[in-house]
């Protein structure tokens, strides 16, 4: 009998297995697992060369069977890139299964099949049960510790919920994970190779778990079908059985489909082939090794054409080169604050927020004619109020020893509101103190890029935020704090290396989101990223990107129900 040590080392290997897939084998114990399992239609096996394709087709079979995935694949439709994808994955099953639209697949499929997964989840666990002496046993043989244990490792950033490399991909979004949450990863390598290292005859589901896994990748299971994919043709790992690769994918498919990490870690595709193009404050905090390659790589790229003499930036600007200037001034990196470049890189920055001013203010003024209510501070204050209230009016709430602290609060709120609470700030321009503010951030936090020093030169505040009957409240209208309010709210987060510019499109809608969009400090260069924004542009381009959709960035990449009212507010706005 194999030691426990062979039959871990024997399952890593297949983890990695470049191996084309056993589609008989695997299809085989598909056959016996439901069989075991009392389950007599099947009828389909689906395979995919990859699992992207694959967890497509299950995000939008669980869509016909309600939320989450209905809610997720809506969404997704209104994108033209991701709904193009949705009907290519749609026409390719039908003609597999010979029907004449989805809903007669999805018949065809029948229900997703969670006898052995989250439906029933203490099933399998009691069919591990009979194969150690105790349930301590069991415990004790699956204690994994990831600093110790090769396969548990590997397999966590390979394919474990919420780590797993290729689920997280970007070219994996919206359905990624589904990919880490696969049947396979209901059971996965670890646990079994700690199951058959036990030496004891599996019950019959679990062997026929066994060979499904030692056949295939990641698939799903339904009534009458099941969803299968092909192994990879090409892994590239560290020394610690971690996919890594520092110039190129760290898995490949044979349909093309890749994967890229970095030392077991998701990572950019655009960052390991362009590193020059990671923003300083995000490499600032990078592995160490991969810091020290990205560097490596940028500092012996040829300078561009930016550097080879002054420019003329401004006149080139003006003449109508924006984007090319302002990539140029880009391209300079912290030399653009060498007084050769400052002063002209600075005027293109001005005159291109003096641009952007003049489209708040015109955007501003048909939203206005378009009867939209911008949101202000006493609103907000007014609806949380109602939210106390309303608590505080549900059954049985009057007698939590809450209720008390929860009347205060509401009365505080509805009290606290003022005249100037209520008045609209969509635009705000800056105030006097404006120099002195902006020379307090960059004592705080180092330099701050061009553009942003400009905005709030020129700019100021700006918040979209509103409701309209037609404008949708997630269209992630455009707001950019107000800056001295930043200095005193968020002084420590400044020092960390980050400034907020803005609520991200959740908390813009009023429902729970995730971190602020920022701009990383301290960046000598003309321009930054915009963290934790969905288009991953610089700040210009992403004020581009906003004023093309009339104040709206989240209309971008839709061609079906963008109101018509958006084409309104963004016509000949101001090209900069």
């Amino acid at each position: 009998m194999a030691t426990t040590a062979e039959t871990h080392a024997g399952w890593l290997r297949l983890l990695f297995s470049t191996e084309p897939a056993d589609r008989p084998r695997a299809e085989s114990g598909v056959r016996d697992l439901y069989a075991s399992c009392g389950l007599a239609g099947l009828r389909y096996f689906l395979w995919f060369d990859s699992p992207v394709d694959a967890a497509w087709t299950v995000a939008m079979l669980l869509a016909n069977h309600g939320d989450p995935w209905a809610r997720i694949i809506r969404e997704a439709s209104r994108l033209a890139a991701q709904r193009q994808k949705m009907e290519a994955v749609q026409a390719d099953i039908c003609r597999r299964l010979a029907e004449p639209d989805w809903l007669g697949v999805s018949s065809s499929m029948g229900l997703p099949w969670t006898s052995l997964g989250p439906g029933n989840p203490g099933k399998i666990f009691e069919l591990r049960r009979t194969l150690y002496p105790s349930v301590d046993a069991l415990r004790k043989a699956c204690a994994f510790a990831a600093d110790q244990d090769d396969l548990y490792r590997a397999e966590h950033y390979f394919l474990g919920v919420p780590s797993g490399v290729l689920g997280n991909q970007e070219s994996a979004r919206p359905v990624g994970l589904l990919i880490n949450a696969s049947t396979r990863s209901l059971y996965p390598y670890s646990i079994i190779a700690a199951d058959q290292a036990q030496g004891r005859t599996p019950p019959p589901q679990l062997a026929a778990l066994w060979e499904v896994a030692r056949a295939c990748g990641p698939w799903w299971a339904f009534e009458h079908a099941a969803i299968l994919t092909d192994r990879p043709a090409e892994i590239h790992l560290n020394d610690r059985f971690l996919l890594h690769r520092g110039d190129g994918p760290a898995v490949v498919y044979r349909d093309g489909a890749t994967a890229w990490a970095w030392n077991g870690r998701t990572a950019k595709e655009e960052y390991i082939l362009h590193p020059e193009r990671i923003p300083p404050s995000i490499l600032r905090k990078a592995d160490p090794a991969f810091r020290e390659q990205a560097e490596a790589r940028i500092s012996r790229q040829p300078p561009g054409k930016a550097t080879q003499g002054k420019g003329n930036f401004l006149s080139r600007y003006l003449a109508g080169e924006h984007e090319q200037v302002w990539t140029d001034l880009v391209t300079l990196g912290p030399d653009i604050r060498k007084p050769r470049y400052k002063s002209e890189a600075l005027e293109v920055a001005r005159e291109t927020m003096r641009r952007v001013e003049a489209n708040v203010r015109t955007v501003v003024a048909r939203l206005q004619m378009l009867n939209y209510t911008f949101k202000t501070t006493g609103m907000w204050l007014d609806e949380l109020a109602s939210r106390y209230e309303a608590i505080l009016e549900m059954p049985g709430a009057a007698d939590s020893p809450y209720a008390e602290r929860l009347r205060n609060s509401a009365k505080r709120q509805r009290e606290k509101p003022r005249l100037e609470f209520y008045q609209i700030r969509a635009h705000v321009p800056p105030d006097p103190n404006t120099a002195r503010h902006l020379e307090e951030l960059e004592k705080l936090a180092g330099p701050v890029p061009l553009s942003l020093w400009a905005f709030y030169e020129i700019v100021g505040e700006v918040d979209l935020i509103g409701r309209h009957e037609t404008i949708s409240p997630e269209a992630d209208p455009l707001v950019v704090f107000p800056l001295p309010a930043m200095l005193e709210a968020c002084g420590d987060e400044i020092k960390e290396g980050r400034i907020s510019i803005a609520p991200d499109h959740y908390h813009k809608a009023d429902i729970s989101g995730g971190a602020p969009y920022e701009i990383g400090l301290p960046d000598a260069r003309a321009d930054a990223e915009l963290l934790n924004e969905r288009h991953n542009l610089f700040f210009v381009d992403y004020l581009r990107l906003v004023f093309r959709h009339g104040g709206f960035p989240g209309y971008a990449g839709m061609d079906r129900d963008v109101p018509k009212e958006i084409a309104i507010l963004a016509q000949n706005l101001e090209q900069f």
